[in-house]
């Protein structure tokens, strides 16, 4: 809903004394810990040549009170962590306001002993991940729900202020009402009402306000133009064309999302690495295919017909089917099921 978040890369205290194995058991490990946009308080970044890095942040957590007295009712309150990059050197300082102690600072290494010169925290934003803000994927959909709320509001205090029928009347006096009505009004199939040479009745209520509900309706089509992803049959053909630059339009704001985030998590990987002493090669990347799930039986058709032809291998198609979301056992499995390898032979057929 923010476009925007941040990851911190940590590594508990341990002076040195642990091993490879504390570290293959999971006793010791780094973490990834996630911080929303409101979390992050404030920050600034510095120059080293050509490279832009950040020289502080400033992270909210929301904590536990452990030394409470109050054994029903757990409290909680904010605590502060600063992390800045003095003289190339990176610290952590931790203030908990309701404490009286000064906070302490830690200098984090990594497998070496060698303190980081960079700090282990990753911007991930929508359109890049930096320490700029973007602007918020959400918020021209906020504001059209908000606008869209105003209509609405205007249109239910018109049903409840005119929307009831109002009964009428004309050619009375007071005299009729007093001697023939008895100062009485019955309505229904109950209730005769009579009424003087000249006289009439009627019921007077509002037409409906068809402005204020196609305004409505104009907000609701804008919503789903913006993406508010609400499953509607297009009522004008479109050609191949015109359907791919659709997609691209639709998905093109998550996709960037989506690899913005692998982006940030390959960048917090390597962090986590550095704690760990660890040279492996990571690979991490989210799927954007977001319009597989919207295959249509033409397109599934398809690719059966091309993996009979003998132009896909059996793999593939399985790899197109489960990015769809319509397979789910991997291909040992499968093939454990009876799955072929091949596409089968075609049966002859005799024709009289």
């Amino acid at each position: 809903s923010f476009g925007r978040g941040g990851i911190l890369v940590d590594f508990p205290e341990t002076g040195g004394s642990y091993s490879q194995a504390d570290v293959d058991a999971g006793l010791v490990r780094p973490t990834l810990t996630y911080y929303p946009a409101l979390e992050i308080l404030n920050w600034r970044t510095t120059k080293r040549k050509a490279k832009t890095l950040l020289s502080l942040v400033v992270l909210r957590e929301k904590v536990e009170v452990e030394d409470s007295d109050d054994i029903f009712v757990s409290q909680y309150q904010y605590r502060y962590r600063v992390l800045r990059l003095t003289d190339d050197k990176y610290t952590v300082t931790v203030h908990e306001p309701w404490k009286s102690q000064q906070p302490k600072t830690v200098i984090p290494q990594d497998k070496n002993g060698k303190p980081f010169d960079e700090i282990p925290f990753v911007f991930c934003g929508i359109s890049r991940n930096d320490a700029q803000v973007d602007d918020a994927p959400l918020y021209d959909l906020a504001a059209l729900n908000i606008a869209h709320y105003r209509n609405s509001a205007d249109y239910e205090e018109a049903c409840f202020m005119v929307g009831q029928p109002t009964v009428w009347y004309s050619g009375l006096d007071q005299n009729w009402i007093s001697t023939v009505l008895k100062n009485e009004f019955r309505l229904g199939s109950r209730g005769g009402l009579p009424l003087p040479a000249g006289g009439a009745a009627g019921l007077l209520q509002v037409a409906s306000n068809t402005m204020i509900k196609e305004a409505m309706d104009q907000k609701e089509a804008q919503m789903v133009a913006l993406g508010a992803r609400i499953v509607r049959d297009p009522s004008v053909a479109k050609t191949a064309t015109e359907v791919n630059s659709d997609k691209v339009t639709e998905i093109s704001t998550l996709a960037s999302g989506a690899r913005n985030v692998s982006a940030a998590l390959r960048k917090a990987f390597e962090y986590a690495q550095r704690f760990i002493g660890s040279s492996t090669k990571l690979a991490f990347e989210l799927s954007t295919d977001f319009d597989m799930v919207r295959m249509t039986s033409q397109e599934l058709l398809a690719i059966v017909t091309t993996w009979q032809a003998g132009l896909l291998a059996t793999e593939e198609v399985r790899d197109i089917y489960t990015r769809a979301g319509y397979a789910t056992l991997s291909m040992e499995d499968a093939q454990a099921k009876g799955v072929q390898q091949k596409p089968p032979e075609p049966v002859a057929t005799e024709t009289g």
